[in-house]
């Protein structure tokens, strides 16, 4: 499982302008995508071992960022279909679900 869920050189790029639980997201949901050639329905759907293993890669410091050290800690809700949109977007996407 760690296999599927280990980004390819090429796909590390994609998370450059991402931090935290939004790197989480979009890397798992990349992965699932490349894995099962679609996105994930549910996150019953997501192998905690993968997750585990994503998650272990981009886990937040326990330090805010400077920036947002005004900002409270709880985190923002998130929808996964700004990640679809990206990851649809790039050179490999566009032909999958979204």
């Amino acid at each position: 499982m760690v296999d599927h869920f280990t980004l390819a050189s090429d796909e590390a790029g994609w998370l450059r302008n991402k931090a935290g639980a939004t790197r989480l997201g979009f890397s798992v949901q990349l992965k699932f995508l490349t894995w099962r050639g679609r996105f994930p329905k549910a996150r019953h759907e997501l192998p905690d071992d993968a997750v585990e293993h994503r998650a272990a890669r981009y886990r937040p410091s326990a330090q805010p960022h400077p920036c947002r050290a005004d900002e409270q800690a709880a985190p923002r809700p998130s929808t996964p279909e700004p990640h679809r949109r990206s990851i649809t977007d790039k050179p490999y996407g566009g032909c999958c679900e979204r």
